[in-house]
């Protein structure tokens, strides 16, 4: 790969996806990559894989949704800390209905803790 160059290896499970990325990461060890998985578990999984290989410095393993909330914690911190969330928009984010009441509750906690140093 050249500078600048991406590449996708898209394939169903039990293709060689893995085998191939551990190839490609140990014949190319200035480069980074990153291998996107769908689940938690199969992240830990991958993680301890490419960490046997010795090649976690070369390989980063991650959930779809933890690149998603990377690319959007500082816009969602902004939201929070401006309390500009509506309830609706706290229920929605924790993935249930709730009443009014207990949404603001909840916004206040999660509020608090995006202005701390956590």
């Amino acid at each position: 790969l050249a500078a600048g160059e991406s590449m996708v290896i898209r394939a169903p499970a039990g293709s060689g996806k893995t085998t191939i990325l551990k190839d490609y990461a140990r014949r190319w060890s200035e480069k980074k990559f990153l291998y996107v998985v769908y689940n938690k578990s199969v992240q830990e999984d991958k993680k301890s894989e490419f960490g046997k290989a010795g090649l976690l410095d070369r390989v980063t393993v991650s959930t779809v949704n933890a690149i998603a909330f990377k690319a959007t914690i500082e816009t969602h911190r902004r939201k929070i800390r401006g309390a500009e969330l509506t309830t609706g928009e706290v229920g929605w984010i924790l993935g249930r209905k709730m009443r009014p009441a207990e949404a603001r509750v909840k916004l206040e906690a999660l509020s608090a803790f995006c202005r701390s140093n956590a």
